[in-house]
């Protein structure tokens, strides 16, 4: 395999958060046997191995998986050293990867963006169902805390994005503390300046707009389908010094490891 090209180092030492997803292609479907070249449509083994050498390289903090789904209905926070694994038939759910070497979780759950968010089903217009986890995490070394929510607002709906958004703000409203460090992060399938966005704009700020430095780098491809300029993978914060921010679309050996290319942000612990 070829090794991955040189990265450029973000000069902001601190906790490192990455959002990716790790999608099959158009066409490419599981169980059908269908071997397809790397370059165009790599398998999820193999686009995993691809993709940890160039999201490992910058030692990440934590990593969310909106789209890699690990095989529990409703994952617990997982060493970054497992491959993910298969999605559960018909469910989309989410994952954190976090070294557990480095932090601790007092707290960790999840909660369904649904209309009756204690039963599944598709919420409003959503075409699939939708999970928000979340974890309450602590620096093993310094004793700091930050509370990190992981989720994937919905493709078609509408008002399930603006519902979704409401709900994720209520929670950081009503459940963590107004002084504590908060990263919200994931595919929201929306631009950030959307009015389905307003109600998480009105509890924390948009990473890319307050990182330095940052990007505005596309971070949706569509495997080569569309503009390289569309951003809909979204980080937010609060309570964060020393932010930086940049999307990763190179160095994988592979053209189109998802339809998404990862984030990573850097940021420190007040």
């Amino acid at each position: 395999m070829r090794a991955p090209a040189p990265h450029h180092r973000l000069h902001a030492p601190g906790r490192r958060n990455q959002t990716y997803q790790l999608q099959h292609p158009p066409g490419q479907r599981r169980r059908t046997g269908r071997t397809l070249p790397l370059d165009q449509a790599p398998r999820s083994r193999a686009r995993h191995d691809r993709a940890s050498k160039p999201l490992g390289h910058r030692h990440p903090g934590g990593r969310n998986r909106p789209g890699a789904l690990p095989r529990t209905p409703l994952p617990a926070v997982r060493p970054h050293r497992r491959r993910p694994r298969r999605r559960s038939r018909g469910r989309r759910n989410h994952g954190h990867l976090l070294p557990q070497r480095l932090f601790r979780r007092p707290g960790v759950g999840h909660f369904l963006a649904e209309r009756d968010p204690g039963q599944v089903s598709r919420g409003w217009d959503a075409a699939c169902n939708r999970t928000v986890t979340w974890a309450q995490l602590r620096e093993k070394a310094t004793g700091k805390e930050f509370y990190y929510l992981n989720t994937h607002f919905d493709h078609m709906g509408e008002t399930a994005r603006r519902e979704s958004a409401r709900m994720v703000a209520d929670f950081v409203r009503e459940r963590i503390p107004d002084d504590a460090t908060v990263i919200v992060g994931g595919d929201l399938n929306t631009d950030a300046a959307h009015p389905d966005l307003a109600p998480l704009k009105e509890q924390l700020r948009i990473a890319r707009d307050i990182a330095d430095p940052t990007d505005r780098r596309g971070t949706f491809n569509g495997f080569g389908s569309t503009p390289g300029n569309i951003v809909i993978d979204h980080i937010f914060c609060r309570n964060v010094s020393g932010p930086a921010l940049e999307t990763l679309r190179d160095g994988y050996g592979a053209a189109y490891l998802s339809d998404h290319y990862p984030v990573v942000f850097t940021f420190r612990l007040p």
